[in-house]
């Protein structure tokens, strides 16, 4: 007989360049966005949505990722926001729960 339990906890925290870049992507609702690892907590890119092309730093403090735009056309202005999001797995033999929960916002100065 075999017994066991796998824990997966997988979030904002540990996420990596692409499942940030996928996550932010979504959030600002991007045609395109290119983001590279700066380090384990800094990353900085490009992107284009409907309001126009954009630059973009993001920085990871635990669980949060900050956030800071500026569109490449200076009348279009700047944006900010944060998001957080996890996943939690706990399986077992004849045991399986999932959670997931995420949070984000954004705001325009």
């Amino acid at each position: 007989m075999l017994t066991g339990c796998v824990h997966i906890n997988k979030g904002t925290a540990t996420a990596d360049c692409a499942e940030i870049e996928s996550h932010i992507k979504s959030q600002l609702h991007c045609a395109k966005l290119e983001l590279h690892e700066n380090n384990h907590d800094s990353f900085s890119g490009v992107g284009r949505n409907d309001t126009g092309e954009f630059t973009i730093e993001v920085t990871r403090k635990d669980d949060v990722l900050n956030f800071h735009g500026a569109y490449l056309d200076k009348s279009k202005g700047t944006f900010s926001g944060s998001a957080s999001w996890s996943t939690h797995v706990n399986s077992g033999v004849g045991i399986h729960q999932t959670s997931e929960s995420s949070s984000s916002s954004l705001k325009t100065p």
